[in-house]
Parts: structure tokens; C-alpha cells; sequence
């Protein structure tokens, strides 16, 4: 799964529960930590990074224990091996145009549905064949970064995908939760937990990801996250962490250790990556 691992960050020799990932492309460079936090025995979290930072993403699995580090482990090869920065040129001459849209990002929009969709069936099929009796699942958040300086992102679930431009902090993705729809609807009645999502890989036999894009500029900053770091620590201390001018790989470390000293409840994994040219 991981394009790059370390075994040692600034220094000291990582915790055997701990992933770490680092990456230089021609426009980006990026690093990413999954830890398994405090709480859980088991890291049901996923993450991938290209050797080209030109395609990043995170899964979040639930299920229980191997279920769900099944779920996420299955749904990010499918995706990575259906979007890969190597042959993705080649299927893109091969997407449909939707209307609208740039047209660097419409047929990439199409390959997205169709790499999710694959994903789930794939997951769907586990489940099926396994005979569970609560279905394996799990939540993804991706980037692509394409070479005219547009990127496409997209996402299911309440991993969540945001960008920091000159000192601010903007969340690009909405959670597919049940909280976040009672926060749209003006908070009625009693508030559900953050934990039911409404939207995931694997559980039913169809899924839609919700999908986006944006124009990147030099030095912006794009972190992916699973919940483990957000429901932690919040979005201020985000943005501290991100506007600290450090290493990407500390970045990325030191975000997931304020997650463990609020109490590490959950997996955390978090990707970070910084443009380093302009689109």
C-alpha cells in the first residue's frame, strides 16, 4: 500500500504501530503518518502516497479489527491501481467529457465514479462471500493533482480533505454523516453522534462519491485526515499545525501526536502536502 515507509522520523525510531510515508513530485511533495492511537489495538486506517505526490489518499475502515483494515487496505488498491499517475494519461483519453467542468478535470471526474464504484463492489463482494453480520466498511478521501495546475478531490464518508492558503484554513469536503446534516438543517431536535456516517464503502451494493475541484497555488497546503485527528483536536489547532513553516513529514507527526495528547481515542492518520510550484 505505502509507496514509501520510513523507519525512522526526526530522529527517533518510530512506534511499530506507526506508518509513515514521505514523497517528492515534480509540483508537490507530501508525507503521511497513520498511527493506531491509544485506544484501539488494531489501525483500521489506511493511507497511500504516489511517489509522485500527484495522488494521495485515506481510508478510514469500521467494521471491527481485520474487517475494517480490510475494507480500507481493499478500497485504496483498487483506487490507487484504477487512478495510478502512470497510466492515468492513457484513461483519461478514454473518459467521458461531463459538461461544466475544465476540461483537465471532466474526464477525470468520470475515472473517480468509476474507481469508487469498483471499490465498492469489491468491498460489497467481500462482505457478501464472508457472511458477515455487520457489514465492513469504510470511508476514503482522495486527491489528484493533474499537470495544468488543476487538482480533482473527492471523498465518502467523514474523512475529510482541507486546503491552507495564506493563513487560512478551508475544509473542501462536507461529512457524509448523520451530525453534519443535522448542523444543515438548523440543528432540530436532538443531536445525533458524530459517528453514524450516511455514506460509505462497502455496506451497500451502490455508492456515490461526492466530488470536487480546485486550482492550486504555490505554497498551498492540503491535508487529508480520518476523524481519529478531528474529532481530537480542532480546527484552530489544525491550523496551527499547518501554518508552522516545519518539515512536511513533522507537519504531518506532530498533528497526529496532538491527537494522541487529547486523547488518541481513535486510528489517526493525516496526509499533508504543499505545492511547490504554481498551477
Amino acid at each position: 500500500m505505502q509507496e514509501k515507509a520510513l523507519p525512522e522520523t526526526a530522529g527517533k525510531k518510530l512506534p511499530p504501530d506507526r506508518i509513515t510515508i514521505l514523497a517528492q513530485g515534480p509540483w508537490a511533495d507530501a508525507a503521511g503518518v497513520s498511527d493506531t492511537g491509544l485506544v484501539r489495538r488494531n489501525n483500521e486506517d489506511a493511507i497511500f502516497v504516489h511517489h509522485s505526490a500527484s495522488l494521495l489518499l485515506l481510508a478510514d475502515g469500521m467494521g471491527g479489527h481485520q474487517h475494517g483494515a480490510q475494507a480500507s487496505h481493499t478500497a485504496l488498491d483498487v483506487i490507487s491501481d484504477r487512478l495510478n499517475p502512470e497510466t492515468l494519461p492513457q484513461r483519461l483519453g478514454e473518459a467521458t467529457v461531463v459538461l461544466g467542468l475544465p476540461v483537465a478535470v471532466a474526464g477525470l471526474c468520470s475515472l473517480v465514479q468509476r474507481a469508487v464504484a469498483a471499490a465498492n463492489n469489491e468491498v460489497y463482494k467481500n462482505n457478501l462471500s464472508q457472511g458477515l453480520l455487520r457489514y465492513s466498511g469504510t470511508t476514503v478521501v482522495g486527491l489528484v493533482l493533474l499537470e495544468n495546475g488543476y487538482l480533482l478531490f473527492f471523498h465518502v464518508g467523514d474523512s475529510r480533505l482541507y486546503r491552507f492558503r495564506k493563513g487560512r484554513l478551508k475544509a473542501l469536503t462536507t461529512d457524509h454523516s448523520m451530525h453534519a446534516e443535522w448542523l444543515a438543517a438548523g440543528r432540530p431536535g436532538l443531536e445525533p453522534g458524530k459517528q453514524a456516517i450516511t455514506r460509505a464503502i462497502g455496506p451497500h451494493e451502490f455508492v456515490e462519491p461526492e466530488v470536487g475541484w480546485d486550482k492550486w497555488r504555490k505554497n498551498d497546503i492540503y491535508l487529508l485526515c480520518s476523524d481519529g485527528l478531528t474529532d481530537m483536536v480542532p480546527e484552530e489547532g489544525i491550523k496551527k499545525g499547518l501554518a508552522s513553516r516545519e518539515p512536511l513529514e513533522k507537519m504531518a507527526l506532530h498533528l497526529v501526536e496532538k491527537a494522541c495528547e487529547s486523547g488518541g481515542k481513535d486510528n489517526i492518520s493525516a496526509i499533508v502536502c504543499r505545492m511547490e510550484q504554481s498551477g
